[in-house]
């Protein structure tokens, strides 16, 4: 499959699987309703090594034009959202500040930094606790 972006997403609370599953499908409907449905993640829950909980790591596809600075940037905001709500708590110049912020690392995906075989040796581990999912065509 071609990715457009490797993706690590951390909350500010601890995060359960079912928590993390439903980030995932919040997050993908956002950003399927930004990019006209074209959007795809597959998603893997990670037991999180510095605190209780988990956080996610994915492989998104998205329209090439989310690249751009002003709309990658629009993809993060929008993960935020997803994860903590929209309490605004300052507006300034079109800058949005937020009560409460989650953590997104969005990257541009390149085949030579095997993502894909990261996000797989999760997927394969039997013995660990842990969901994962293909949201989207």
């Amino acid at each position: 499959m071609d990715w457009t972006f490797f993706a690590t997403f951390t909350t500010p609370y601890q995060m359960s699987l079912p928590s993390a599953r439903r980030l995932a499908e919040r997050t993908h409907a956002m950003w399927g309703r930004m990019a006209d449905g074209q959007c795809r993640i597959l998603w893997v829950a990670e037991r999180n090594q510095l605190r209780d909980g988990h956080h996610l790591h994915a492989l998104v596809a998205m329209p090439s034009q989310f690249t751009h600075p002003h709309l990658h940037a629009a993809l993060c905001e929008a993960y935020s959202v997803a994860a903590v709500g929209g309490k605004a708590i300052k507006n300034e110049g079109g800058k949005v500040t937020y009560e409460r912020r989650a953590r997104i690392d969005l990257k541009r995906y390149d085949k030579r930094r095997n993502a894909s075989g990261y996000l797989s040796k999760y997927i394969t581990k039997s013995s660990q606790l842990l969901d994962w999912d293909i949201l989207g065509k």
